[in-house]
């Protein structure tokens, strides 16, 4: 199973899951490639009333393409909001990581 297949099946689990809370995820893709393969399913999420949380280099990406998200900082990066607060939080709902 490759991250894609994972993605389509988290999808369909949140969509069972209900809409009593919206749900975050974290999207995060290193070469526009990837970004790429990921977009379907993220228009999916999107259209689940899933709030999408990217890195930097993700997130102008999905900007570019207007797919509302919300920038958050990587781990390594002190400032907020950052993964790691988010985690420990458990805020997200599913992580996507390429």
């Amino acid at each position: 199973m490759n991250y894609l297949d994972t993605i389509e099946l988290m999808t369909f689990n949140l969509k069972l899951i209900g809409k009593k809370r919206k749900r975050n995820v974290l999207i995060s893709a290193g070469k526009p490639s990837d970004k790429e393969r990921l977009l379907p399913s993220i228009k999916k999420l999107i259209s689940l009333n899933v709030k999408i949380f990217a890195t930097k280099g993700t997130s102008i990406f999905l900007e570019e393409r207007l797919i509302p998200n919300k920038e958050i900082f990587k781990i390594t990066e002190k400032n907020e909001p950052n993964i790691k607060s988010f985690l420990k939080e458990n805020r997200f709902d599913l992580v996507g990581n390429a």
